[in-house]
Formats: C-alpha cells, sequence, structure tokens
C-alpha cells in the first residue's frame, strides 16, 4: 500500500470512530447534550436527514492515495468560490486526522449554537480568521489540541485494529447552502457546490465514491453522524 510521507509535527494516539469516546469529547467541552454522534449500522442506507455533519472513516489504501494525489492538481488548477464561514483545520500531527474531522463537524456549526462556554467555544474563537496555513502552524503548538487529544486517548476502548493509525476521516458539512468536504489531509476544503436538498442525500455519492476506495475492506469503515436527540 501507498504510504503516507507527509512530514508532522509529531505523531499521536490515532482517534477511534467510537460515538461514546467522541461524544465524551464533545459534551465535556461545552457542546450541549442535545447534540450527540451516532454510528450509522447502515452505511448510506437511510442517512439522518436532519444531520448537521457525515463523517466517513475508512481505511487507507492504494485507490484512495491515487485519487487524493490527482484531486490535489485538480484543485490547484481551479479557482474554487470558498466561503469566508469556512473553518478548515490542517492535519498537523499524524493520527490526527480522526480528531481533526470532529473539529471540522463542530466549528462549521458553531452559528447553530450548539456550542456553550467551555474548550471548544474558546478553541474555535482562536481559529476563527486564520488562513488554514495560518491555523495548521498554531495546531502545531495548541495546548488545547493537545489536550483534547489526550483526554480521548483515555477514554478510548483499545480496539484491536482500529490503532494501527492506517484509517482516514473525511468530514461533510453544509456552510451557506454549499456542501463542502473537508479532508485535513488537503491544503484547501472542496466545494461540492449549492445544496439542493439535505446534507445527507447531497453527500451520498461523494461518501459512495469513499466506499468503493474501500470495497474490499467494507466491514472496517464506520459512518458517524452529528444529531441532535
Amino acid at each position: 500500500m501507498t504510504k503516507n510521507t507527509t512530514n508532522y509535527a509529531s505523531e499521536w494516539h490515532p482517534l477511534e470512530a467510537d460515538p461514546q469516546v467522541w461524544n465524551s469529547i464533545i459534551h465535556e467541552s461545552g457542546v450541549s447534550n442535545e447534540w450527540h454522534f451516532v454510528s450509522l449500522q447502515d452505511g448510506v442506507e437511510n442517512l439522518p436527514a436532519e444531520a448537521l455533519a457525515l463523517v466517513y472513516v475508512f481505511p487507507r489504501s492504494d485507490e484512495y492515495e491515487s485519487y487524493k494525489q490527482k484531486e490535489v492538481l485538480r484543485l490547484a488548477k481551479m479557482e474554487q468560490c470558498i466561503s469566508p464561514n469556512v473553518i478548515f483545520f490542517q492535519q498537523a500531527h499524524h493520527n490526527n486526522c480522526g480528531m481533526m474531522a470532529l473539529l471540522h463537524a463542530l466549528a462549521n456549526n458553531d452559528d447553530k449554537e450548539i456550542i456553550g462556554p467551555g474548550t471548544m467555544h474558546s478553541f474555535f474563537e482562536q481559529a476563527k480568521g486564520m488562513s488554514p496555513d495560518e491555523r495548521k502552524k498554531w495546531l502545531k503548538k495548541s495546548d488545547e489540541l493537545r489536550h483534547l487529544h489526550q483526554t480521548a486517548a483515555l477514554l478510548q476502548k483499545q480496539q484491536p485494529g482500529r490503532q494501527d493509525g492506517n484509517h482516514h476521516y473525511v468530514c461533510f458539512v453544509e456552510v451557506d447552502d454549499h456542501l463542502y468536504e473537508l479532508d485535513s489531509q488537503f491544503s484547501l476544503p472542496i466545494n461540492h457546490g449549492r445544496l439542493a436538498s439535505s446534507l445527507a442525500q447531497c453527500a451520498q455519492k461523494y461518501i459512495e465514491k469513499y466506499i468503493s476506495f474501500a470495497s474490499s475492506s467494507a466491514e472496517d469503515t464506520t459512518l458517524l453522524a452529528l444529531i441532535s436527540s
């Protein structure tokens, strides 16, 4: 398999795609208990229309690495219209893509007033107004991010097969009526255009693309949704 050769500031313990862990992190950090992550056992079937964010977790593969290289080149040649309200985080530490997806899901729904006083609110307030490159430099030194990740590591179940750091996380959110794909290994968000229906319906075909990359190990994938009680 193609290896990820990106240079990172340090190597961290991978974040599991476990809703219990994610919910413990966000609720202890100021997110309203009304909102929580759930694992969608049916995959892209019956996606919840009310979801504010979707996170797809899949094993890295040669197909994904090839796609990523081509997509980076394609995006570099086009001028995307990116809303200034999108908060995008580039991965600064190895094995940190899970935490980046969690932050993407929350930061780009901050206008929904789901985040109260606490670590998350403070973290996102600092992140606003920065460029993606500035955020990446900031994340390398962020004590808040390190604390969040260390807290998650203590909560995890150490599930076999999920601690090799070979899984990647991609987040889908709606910002200003547009669908954005946020992959922390890219340098910019991907704007998939104006939403014609719900976030879930519009994101489905893009999630199916990633499912095709993991077709030989589909049982080792996870789809999370941020929803209300």
